[in-house]
């Protein structure tokens, strides 16, 4: 892996006087993309912990044979450890309380906060690939550095000025 070199600051302070209009866009998408991941994973962690609560379903016995203790689960970062009927059953729940909501997804069965998850990250490279000539740091060394996060909020912050998301997408403001 090539060495990254350290940033020009001579460039950094043209990124953050007048930086390029795709640039902007490019903050403007990750700004959304953002904002709807967490709002439609906030909206699915209400209607799957409604939906756990309702069934009362229990851990897996294969899990409780390998030392888990056996307990209800009521959260949905735990609904792995449902049995496979008890799984089915959840997921179906949770697709009738997503059609019930009238939250969209590109394919039926999708989670709507994974489909906004993957945009979100697909913005988010996207960013950090166009931000590259700034910050000497390739989208691949990000990855390998685990900076990701780090290196689009640093973006933001610097483009935070000349970011308008809702002029831009017809947002209306509060």
């Amino acid at each position: 892996m090539k060495e990254a070199t350290k940033p020009n600051l001579q460039t950094v302070q043209q990124l953050v006087d007048t930086p390029p209009p795709e640039l902007v866009s490019l903050a403007d998408c990750l700004m959304v993309t953002m904002a709807m991941h967490q709002l439609k994973a906030e909206a699915v962690e209400v209607y799957a912990t409604k939906v756990l609560a309702t069934m009362q379903a229990k851990i897996a016995t294969k899990w409780v044979e390998v030392g888990m203790a056996d307990q209800l689960i009521l959260k949905p970062k735990d609904a792995f450890l449902l049995d496979d009927d008890q799984a089915a059953k959840y997921y179906a729940l949770c697709e009738e309380e997503r059609i019930g909501a009238g939250m969209q997804v590109d394919n039926e069965g999708n989670c709507p906060a994974l489909e906004a998850e993957c945009l979100f990250r697909a913005a988010r490279d996207v960013f950090i690939d166009a931000l590259t000539p700034y910050t000497t740091i390739s989208l691949d060394q990000a990855r390998l550095s685990s900076t990701l996060d780090k290196l689009a909020d640093w973006g933001l912050k610097i483009l935070a000025k000349h970011v308008d998301p809702q002029k831009r997408f017809g947002i209306p403001k509060c």
